[in-house]
């Protein structure tokens, strides 16, 4: 990095100079992602209620459950015929029959809070995401501008498709965490109803748990990307990717299996998608390679 050619001139830019642009562009970064904050913090019910889309939907593991419930909504009707004393236990008891196998609105889970303040810091994550996703371009530019002073002028006509392509990627990585959301959450219910057991998830450990896996699958999607440019600017090659593809999957399914729940199965459901994305990398760092060479 010290030979990069200064933007302002065709000087050296010595250490200190690019630890201050570095400063510099890192203020930027963080002034856009807090005004970003700022929206997300008025945003945030709504994109509250788009995660809790991603909870399970009532798991019943016993056939005889719904029987149960209907039996008790009769013995409910014929209490209110005869005797109103007699409907309390009744209605007790068809109560606690539906928050067993989740009436909370449709849900098999229920959202609580366990402190007092619980509620504002959920929402204040929320707003610091929102403020991450919207702030995403400025993020991509402000990293390119960085090195860019150190590329040619061909190579600097990049920023505009690699700004745009990393946007893509983003979004759809974003999609597909969030598409298979449904399915973790899901499975986790299943076992837990097969283990007699209740699901009660706090709101904060749920909403990390969202945020992480739609951010890990937006920043992982970008591997396409990263390797496509990377080779254009002739700093990995298709060769070295192949050459390394046994290590790269290790570190893959590592990944995975840090950004999911301890299992298994989250681990292969966010892994497998990933080895084919470097599969296709390769393919990319292939044709980036291609045009560097031209």
């Amino acid at each position: 990095m010290m030979d990069r050619i200064s933007a302002q001139g065709s000087r050296e830019m010595t250490f200190l100079e690019h630890l201050e642009e570095m400063r510099r562009r890192l203020m930027v970064v963080v002034a856009v992602v807090l005004l970003g904050a700022v929206a997300g913090y008025e945003l945030a019910p709504t994109v509250f209620e788009i995660t809790m889309r991603g909870m399970p939907p009532v798991v019943v593991t016993d056939p005889g459950d719904a029987n149960h419930r209907d039996t008790l909504v009769a013995a409910l009707s014929e209490a209110l015929d005869r005797d109103a004393a007699r409907v309390a236990p009744v209605a007790d008891a068809l109560e606690e029959w539906i928050e067993s196998v989740g009436g909370d609105g449709g849900m098999g889970t229920q959202i609580i809070v366990t402190r007092p303040a619980a509620s504002i810091l959920t929402r204040m994550k929320i707003a610091l995401f929102v403020g991450l996703v919207l702030g995403l371009p400025v993020i991509l530019y402000q990293g390119w501008a960085f090195i860019a002073p150190g590329l040619i002028a061909e190579e600097r006509r990049l920023t505009v498709p690699f700004i745009v392509s990393g946007l893509l990627c983003f979004g759809i990585g974003v999609a597909f965490a969030y598409g298979i959301l449904p399915l973790l959450t899901t499975f986790f219910a299943h076992i837990s109803a097969e283990m007699g057991m209740r699901q009660r998830w706090v709101a904060d450990d749920y909403l990390a748990f969202v945020l992480r896996l739609v951010f890990a699958g937006g920043i992982l999607f970008q591997m396409p990307v990263v390797s496509y440019f990377l080779s254009r600017l002739g700093i990995v090659s298709a060769a070295t990717l192949r050459a390394q593809r046994r290590v790269a999957f290790v570190l893959i399914l590592v990944i995975a299996a840090a950004v999911t729940p301890p299992d298994p199965v989250s681990m292969l459901v966010m892994g497998v998608p990933l080895l084919g994305l470097y599969e296709i990398s390769i393919g990319l760092a292939v044709w980036g390679g291609r045009a560097s060479a031209r």
